[in-house]
């Protein structure tokens, strides 16, 4: 038996192997409702949300660097004012 007989024996067995396995596939597996454009506009969607968080995230870090700055200029102003208290009331004595 030469070699290229062999070959194709073995290429028919997988063939044979392969189309049993489709029929299996096609007779026992529904397939998927696969819509690309709802996909598509999901992932759009997923986009948006995930700009629209980064946004929000931006704004709130702002927001809170803007509340330090304000807090430590508040207790500036508050030990400022102590402290002018204080002279005042040396200067009293």
């Amino acid at each position: 038996m030469p070699h290229a007989d062999v070959t194709v024996e073995i290429s028919l067995f997988c063939s044979l192997i392969a189309v049993c396995v489709t029929f299996f596939n096609v007779i026992m597996i529904q397939p998927n409702e696969f819509d690309p454009i709802v996909i598509e506009y999901e992932f759009l969607k997923r986009e948006q949300e995930d700009k629209i968080k980064a946004e929000e995230d931006e704004k709130e870090k702002l927001f809170t660097e803007k509340t330090k700055v304000k807090e430590r200029n508040d207790n500036r102003m508050g030990e400022a004012m102590k402290t002018k208290i204080m002279r005042r009331a040396d200067k009293e004595k």
